[in-house]
């Protein structure tokens, strides 16, 4: 809802999927960027993959990770091409600093 008060059109996966899901739905959505959570540490190699095939996949498309697990990971995280978000402003601010500005509202 932050996000889509702000004009974005958002699509909610989820959580837990794999990467190749992920990766198929961002060839069909071909969103403006992607925003991911780490909530605990344990899920942090999944999530690097997930990165790993994005990244891969879709060169220069932001990717904003937010959670607890990505506060204590930044340096990790950012080393794969994630932007750690400190909390929701944050995450909007580091999309949009990405040139990954929403589209107009219909008129």
């Amino acid at each position: 809802m932050f996000l889509e008060a702000r004009g974005w059109q958002v699509s909610n996966l989820g959580g837990g999927l794999p990467a190749a899901q992920i990766a198929a739905a961002v060839r069909a959505v071909r969103p403006h960027a992607v925003f991911l959570t780490l909530p605990m540490l344990l899920l942090l190699d999944d999530l690097l993959a997930v990165l790993g095939t994005l990244r891969r996949d879709h060169p220069g498309l932001p990717l904003v990770v937010g959670g607890r697990g990505a506060r204590s990971a930044r340096d990790v995280l950012e080393r794969a091409g994630a932007r750690v978000a400190t909390d929701f402003a944050d995450g909007h601010r580091l999309a949009e600093a990405a040139d990954a500005t929403p589209p107009a509202a219909d008129a």
